[in-house]
């Protein structure tokens, strides 16, 4: 048995992996800061729902906005990305947004 001390980070990315919860821990993250991730403003107006496949799937209340959001798409992976890697969540993590007109709902 070995005496070395680690991080409870490092114990809870651990037991995420080998549970295969990854995908969940890292939706939880990004639900619980999605306005300090993206920023009021586009906060305001989409709501993260689901990853499936290494792509996040955001509710966008207005069809105006997911043509503005189609150019941040890349910017907004990135931002996910370097998120998740400071929270220790996951490194580059996402690789695409999907972005769909429907009502917000609440997280």
């Amino acid at each position: 048995m070995s005496n070395k001390v680690q991080s409870l980070s490092v114990i809870l990315r651990g037991i995420c992996k080998q549970l295969g919860l990854q995908k969940e821990m890292a939706l939880y993250q990004i639900q619980a800061h999605w306005e300090e991730i993206v920023g009021p403003q586009i906060a305001l107006h989409t709501t993260p729902e689901q990853i499936h496949f290494h792509t996040l799937s955001l509710r966008v209340d207005s069809a105006p906005w997911i043509n503005q959001l189609l150019f941040f798409k890349k910017e907004i992976v990135e931002k996910i990305n370097r998120f998740l890697k400071l929270r220790d969540c996951q490194e580059s993590f996402l690789k695409d947004v999907y972005l769909k007109r429907a009502p917000l709902q609440p997280v």
